[in-house]
């Protein structure tokens, strides 16, 4: 699934994106003593980031990333101010590691309110945004890092810690996002101590941090493709992989249609669902096939690894992304996969059919997926869980998400805190007919940056909306 914000950690193995200097240039020795590297261990792996010195004992840095000490800024940054920026990040959108040596670059605040025209209400008066012009901005491998103000006495004072970027990627000219370090002075008072100048310049003893920045390995777990907001913003390092919130485990045969996807970019392994359509194509997200080389596609199973007794997998280079497919606004979020072979059905592998009519409201469905099964987990869930969801109107779902909900996709009620989440993404919405036949309605797309057990709704690729597509491509219909 896509949540709607992307952030600057970097996640070593599989890289989602995060914040990076982006045409800047080296940093001298002594230019940035306040700056450290974060390299941060989780079950995914190791990542890295970006922070700040505060005092002899305190890094100030980004939530999703948990030697001279900087003063924190107190007063609001106004809009038009020239501030600047420090980081490892990576230095251009086709490198997929962060920087050997610390850069900076020298960027311009715009108001909050211009702001709010690209990520809409994400952009709150606790963060401070910068234009992207000459596509001088942050990326992967800069989140938590400092965005400075030089006082009229040459005084550098701390003013923003790198949070968020364009989901379209880190050189494409959008503003970046801070967190507006004023914004939290008492909180880092309550915290650390620290709150005036006073605190701040102690000599520095014993601090060992760096900068880290990785993505899931594939024997962890790994999550799925990052998740988009409404608001095109991405915290890549919190970006979440879609799973089944508040469902129960499902049955052998229960849905024999589904397949857990495992594929290969060049940033890693990720992981997603899918649903086999025919004895050779595979129907799954946009977000799961989009520039991958490889796919491990297991069918047959409960086990997220397919290691039970007439489970199947097969390795396959063939993924079609839909031509139309909008990174931004998640529109046209369907794929497919040919498995190269022809799959010959058992009890536990075969396909479902595709849905043809357009799912009314308040109709009864069920989603399935090996996706988190808690917003706390960190890993993707070791067997099949389903649950039951009920439609709401598209006019609804706007009201939350915007524009970005087309008559192509289907939401479904976040009640009872029920929902899909990180890991689900590309894998079946169905609606049994009175007959018992289940048909495929919906492909999982998309849930709230708040949390997938938030009660927001979630967004699925509406299956009727894609019929002709699909048969173009695959002859299923």
């Amino acid at each position: 699934m896509v949540s709607q914000f992307s952030s600057f950690c970097i996640v070593s193995s599989t890289v989602f994106s995060d914040p990076r200097i982006i045409n800047g240039e080296p940093a001298a020795a002594g230019q940035f003593p306040w700056q450290v590297a974060n390299r941060f261990k989780t079950l995914f792996g190791t990542s890295f980031c970006g922070g700040s010195l505060i005092s002899d004992s305190w890094v100030l840095t980004a939530a999703h990333c948990v030697e001279k000490p900087i003063q924190l800024g107190k007063e609001y940054v106004a809009d038009n101010a020239g501030l600047t920026v420090s980081g490892w990040g990576k230095t251009s959108d086709e490198s997929n590691t962060v920087s050997p040596i610390l850069n900076f670059v020298e960027l311009t605040t715009i108001s909050n309110a211009a702001c709010r025209d690209i990520y809409s209400s994400a952009v709150t008066d606790s963060v401070v945004c910068c234009t992207g012009e000459d596509t001088k901005s942050t990326c992967n491998g800069d989140s938590g890092g400092p965005l400075i103000q030089i006082q009229e006495n040459g005084t550098p004072v701390h003013v923003g810690v790198v949070s968020f970027g364009h989901v379209a990627g880190c050189a494409k000219g959008y503003p970046a996002g801070f967190s507006r370090t004023s914004s939290y002075g008492e909180w880092i008072k309550v915290n650390t101590g620290i709150f005036d100048a006073a605190n701040l310049h102690k000599e520095i003893r014993d601090l060992k941090t760096s900068v880290a920045a990785s993505l899931p390995t594939e024997d962890k777990q790994q999550p799925v493709a990052v998740e988009h907001n409404k608001n095109d913003l991405i915290y890549y390092s919190l970006v979440l992989y879609p799973r089944i919130i508040n469902g129960e485990p499902a049955a052998e045969g229960q849905f024999p249609w589904q397949v857990a996807n495992r594929f290969k970019t060049f940033m890693g392994t990720s992981f997603c669902g899918g649903s086999l359509i025919s004895d050779s194509w595979v129907l799954t997200a946009a977000h799961c096939v989009v520039n991958a080389y490889s796919f491990e596609i297991t069918l047959g199973s409960l086990s997220s690894k397919g290691k039970e007794g007439g489970s199947l997998v097969v390795v396959t280079k063939n993924g079609f992304p839909h031509e139309l497919y909008d990174p931004f606004t998640l529109n046209n979020d369907v794929g497919l996969i040919n498995l190269e072979q022809k799959i010959e059905f058992t009890d536990t592998i075969r396909p479902i059919q595709l849905g043809k009519e357009y799912v009314a409201d308040n109709a009864g469905l069920t989603v399935s997926g090996w996706g988190k099964t808690s917003d706390e987990s960190s890993a993707v869930s070791p067997i099949l869980n389903f649950v039951e969801l009920t439609t709401i109107s598209n006019a609804a779902c706007r009201d939350i998400y915007s524009s970005s909900i087309t008559e192509s996709v289907v939401c479904c009620s976040g009640k009872d805190l029920k929902t899909t989440c990180n890991g689900d993404s590309g894998g079946p919405l169905i609606q049994i007919q009175e007959n018992g036949t289940a048909i495929h309605v919906g492909v999982v797309s998309f849930v709230h940056i708040a949390g997938c057990a938030s009660g927001y709704p979630s967004g699925y690729s509406r299956t009727s909306s894609y019929g002709e597509w699909i048969k173009v491509h695959t002859g299923v219909e």
